[in-house]
């Protein structure tokens, strides 16, 4: 996502995302994304997952899967689309 953004925005705006909130929301301005609030969940669910094991957390990220699995299928026919 960063990459594309970078390669396909001017300058000023390429290098502007510092966070990873900010990056998904750059994406949904572009039309990579439709909307960004579900993808900081699944960044939060990530930063769960790699800090932490506990089985209570586990399960609320594991219940995100469907919906990640969807929204990162969409983002990457957009990307195809763009880069055809």
């Amino acid at each position: 996502m960063q990459r594309w953004l970078r390669d396909n925005l001017n300058p000023e705006e390429s290098d502007y995302p510092r966070t990873r909130k900010e990056l998904f929301r750059m994406a949904a301005r572009t039309g990579l994304l439709e909307d960004p609030l579900p993808w900081f969940g699944y960044g939060e669910s990530r930063n769960l997952t790699a800090h932490t094991y506990n089985e209570k957390e586990a399960a609320i990220v594991y219940a995100q899967c469907g919906s990640f699995a969807k929204d990162a299928r969409t983002f990457f026919e957009r990307l195809k689309e763009r880069n055809d």
